[in-house]
């Protein structure tokens, strides 16, 4: 198994439109990658910490392929639409799971 985590950060002025979102980008990475080893998608909407402040990401999602063999046959099978940059969390938050 292997995990893909896909982070989109959270600023003052940042808007994110979860239902369009869940609606368009995951049933394409789902029709994309679906039947070639994708296993699971997982959503975490930022959420408040506990002292107040703001989260640092607006949403991670994280794809499961069945094994790093099944994410190679992918690699060259990015969506356009997706995003290949790769970020690096740099605080803890609190998130909640809004679809599994």
């Amino acid at each position: 198994m292997i995990i893909v985590s896909v982070l989109y950060p959270k600023s003052a002025s940042s808007h994110f439109d979860h239902e369009y979102y869940t609606r368009k980008h995951i049933s394409l990475v789902q029709s994309s990658w679906g039947g070639l080893g994708l296993e699971r998608i997982e959503l975490m909407q930022g959420m408040a910490a506990l002292d107040g402040s703001p989260p640092a990401y607006e949403l991670i999602g994280t794809l499961t392929f069945l094994s790093p063999a099944h994410l190679q046959m992918q690699s060259g099978k990015v969506p356009q639409c997706l995003p290949t940059s790769r970020t690096s969390p740099t605080s803890s938050r609190s998130f909640r799971r809004t679809r599994s």
